[in-house]
This record gives structure tokens, C-alpha cells and sequence, in this order.
């Protein structure tokens, strides 16, 4: 028969739906507890501190949550195909996380040291000096910035994996952090509050490392050699701009400046320090580095400048 009547008999592929309906619920789970997560301490303070205080504490996070808007949703955003596509492939896929975690640790450890140190002129500058009261706040919420960025690069993997309801196990645990400890942080007003929600968020990042490593059956020394790169960088950043800023604010310059000189000093520091030793990014972060520098035009940096720096790569 050249053709014959299509059957109107109802036709599911049982196993794919099985598989979809179980991975939506994990990923629906995972972004309740994760919403819980993010708002478990405006409650808590919005409840029983009120408005006001709720107002101060908003300004806070606001800004510490800069570069994870910036950093960590446009590496999880890229990362998450390309960990999609090579999920079989445990070495390539390693691979790729650990590069993701030099990245983040490259960025943000050094931005959250900075971010620490200035706080009093970066709260002046951005919100205004009627806001000294997030200072404090602020400086504690942003010792976890690079903590609170990374996580996302291990829910890109889980949702690789499809190990949701791993994921969701995690910010269950997570969202009760955070209002257990914006509770027993209430003790000590609005730096309590933020203290309290720091311990959370280490909690939260030893737990998607943990989960990360476990399913790449990658060491915690791997780890730690791909993050080290920016946490050197950090430290870096804290012996530059906290004599700068000392020195400055002594002399009476006004806050704008002081934060504007510091910063770029830091920069400064950093990029040099790398043009000099690029071995210091280590080896995801010098693989990184190099191809950023292979894309970038000849007339923008100079022949000899990446002939220079090619033929510091290849001693490392």
C-alpha cells in the first residue's frame, strides 16, 4: 500500500515522559527552596525589625549581589550547553568545571576583597551618606560574594547531570540556613542578620562542592589548585588597596576619589602582576588567558606584546 489512514490512537513515549516529569519536578523543587533561599531574611528582618531596617538591609545585598548578576549568571548561562553536550564525557566535563571555578575565583575573590575594604566609600558613592548604617552589612555580606557566585556554576552541572533532586536537597538545606541564622542573628541587629547569613552561604557552598565533586569523582586538591589562582590574587588586592585607602582617607580626599584611585591602583596591581607571571593564573586560568589574548587584534595589543607573551606560556 502506497498509503494508508494514521492511526488515532494516542501514542506516549512513556520513558521520556517519565524522564521530563522527573527532572521538572527536581528543577521546580530546586527553585521554591531556592527562592526561600533568597528571601527567608528580608522575612525575617521585614517581620521583626521593620520597614526601616528591612530598607537598610535591601541596600546591602543589593550591592553585594552586583557581580553575581554580572559573573555568575552569564558563566552559568554559557557553561551549562557546553556541560550538556559533553556529560558523558566525565574528563572534558571535569575539564570545563574546573576552568568555570578558576574563572569565578580569578573575578570575584579579588572583587569581593575590594568590595570588603571599600565598603564606607562604595556605600557613600552608590546609595549616599545617609546609609552608613549598611556599611557594616554590606562588608560581611560581601565576604561571600565569591562563595554565593560560585554555587551557580554547580547548579549548571546538576542541571547538565540532571541530578536535580540532589540540587534540591541543597537548597532545602540552604533555605533553612538562612532563616536559621537571620533568626539567631537578630541578636546583634542588622550585622548579625548578615553574619548569620554568610554562615549560610559557606554552608551552601561546601555542599554544591562537595555534590560537584562527587559526580565528577574529582579530589577536593583539584579543586583547590584551580581556585587558588584567585585567592593569591585576592590577598594581592588586600595589601594594595588597604594602605591606598588608609592613606587617602587620612589625607581628607573625598570619597568618590578615594574609591576611584584604589580601585584602579588594584587593577593595576593585578594586571601587571599577571603580564609579569602569568604562571600565577595556573593552568586554567593560563589556558583562559591565553586564548583571550590569541582573539584579541594584533593593532590592539601589539605583535611583539603576544609574541612575548606566547613565549611566556610555553614555559609554564
Amino acid at each position: 500500500m502506497l498509503s494508508q489512514r494514521h492511526s488515532i490512537i494516542p501514542s506516549l513515549a512513556r520513558q521520556e515522559l517519565r524522564d521530563l516529569i522527573h527532572f521538572g519536578g527536581g528543577f521546580t523543587l530546586a527553585r521554591i527552596f531556592n527562592y526561600g533561599a533568597t528571601q527567608g531574611d528580608y522575612f525575617v528582618v521585614g517581620r521583626i525589625l521593620g520597614p526601616a531596617s528591612l530598607g537598610v538591609y535591601t541596600r546591602a545585598y543589593q550591592l553585594m549581589m552586583l557581580p553575581g548578576r554580572y559573573f555568575g549568571q552569564v558563566l552559568s548561562t554559557v557553561l551549562f550547553p557546553a556541560m550538556a553536550k559533553i556529560q558523558n564525557d566525565r574528563q572534558r566535563l571535569t575539564k570545563t568545571y574546573l576552568t568555570g571555578v578558576a574563572i569565578l575565583s580569578l573575578t570575584c575573590a579579588p572583587i569581593g576583597v575590594l568590595m570588603v575594604v571599600m565598603a564606607p566609600e562604595i556605600v557613600e558613592v552608590l546609595l549616599g551618606p545617609k546609609w552608613s548604617e549598611a556599611v557594616i552589612p554590606f562588608q560581611l555580606l560581601a565576604v561571600g560574594v565569591m562563595a554565593r557566585v560560585s554555587y551557580k556554576l554547580d547548579d549548571a552541572l546538576a542541571r547538565a547531570l540532571g541530578v536535580m533532586y540532589k540540587r534540591s536537597l541543597r537548597d532545602a538545606a540552604y533555605a533553612a540556613a538562612v532563616v536559621l541564622g537571620s533568626l539567631i542573628g537578630l541578636n546583634w541587629g542588622l550585622p548579625g542578620v548578615a553574619l548569620g547569613v554568610l554562615c549560610a552561604v559557606i554552608l551552601n557552598y561546601l555542599l554544591a562542592i562537595k555534590m560537584s565533586l562527587n559526580l565528577l569523582k574529582c579530589s577536593w586538591i583539584e579543586f583547590v589548585r584551580a581556585q587558588a589562582p584567585g585567592v593569591f590574587l585576592a590577598v594581592v588586592v588586600l595589601f594594595v588597596a588597604m594602605p591606598i585607602r588608609y592613606l587617602l582617607h587620612t589625607n581628607g580626599w573625598p570619597s568618590w576619589f578615594i574609591l576611584v584611585i584604589t580601585t584602579l591602583t588594584s587593577g593595576v596591581s593585578i594586571v601587571g602582576l599577571i603580564f609579569l607571571r602569568p604562571h600565577l593564573l595556573g593552568v586554567y586560568g593560563t589556558d583562559v588567558f591565553d586564548r583571550i589574548m590569541s582573539l584579541l587584534p594584533q593593532q590592539l595589543v601589539g605583535t611583539s606584546v603576544l609574541q612575548w607573551l606566547q613565549a611566556r606560556m610555553k614555559h609554564i
